[in-house]
């Protein structure tokens, strides 16, 4: 089993730019609004921007027809949160922090099905990259690094970054990351 991981920072309308690039690659990939449901039939919605729910799970049904779904005592539906569908957990925003969020990916390196749409979703997510990031220290502005490339920054997210939008990579941290 391979796992890849990815942070990133991205608002709505990055979601939304997100969502078109991944519908044009793949036509079957479903976008669904947290892995817990009321009924058995998964709350699909048109993108990644349209979800309610922190976290969205990406479901390519060309892959996995079907999912494993659970019941529950208390009548509440689970999904699967690795494997059958790859987790996106959405940035939340407080205060003017933007908190980083993580795409988390596994799959069977053996079956080429799997391997490729994951891979592939990876490289779309990764493009979506506009700039690198400076680490600075929040209540001096001390630049502590500059040049970091490691995290996806959304075009929108950047230009928010620019101006008010601190991003973060926790909650109360005192260091903080804007555009380089």
């Amino acid at each position: 089993m391979k796992i890849k991981r990815l942070i990133y920072f991205f608002t709505p309308q990055d979601e939304e730019r997100l969502s078109c690039a991944l519908r044009q690659q793949f036509p079957d990939l479903k976008f669904l609004d947290d892995n817990r449901w009321a009924t058995e039939t998964p709350l699909e919605v048109g993108g990644l921007h349209l979800c309610k729910s922190h976290y969205a799970y990406l479901w390519n049904k060309a892959i996995f027809a079907n999912l494993t779904i659970k019941e529950f005592e208390s009548g509440v539906f689970q999904g699967p949160s690795t494997r059958q569908v790859i987790q996106f957990q959405r940035n939340q925003i407080k205060n003017n922090f933007m908190q980083s969020a993580q795409l988390s990916i596994s799959y069977d390196e053996t079956n080429e099905q799997e391997k490729y749409f994951s891979e592939k979703l990876y490289g779309i997510v990764k493009k979506q990259h506009s700039g690198s990031l400076n680490l600075i220290e929040l209540e001096s502005g001390t630049v502590i690094q500059k040049g970091i490339n490691n995290f996806v920054l959304g075009i929108d997210a950047a230009e928010l970054a620019k101006k008010e939008l601190c991003l973060t990579l926790a909650f109360g941290q005192n260091r903080i990351l804007k555009p380089g």
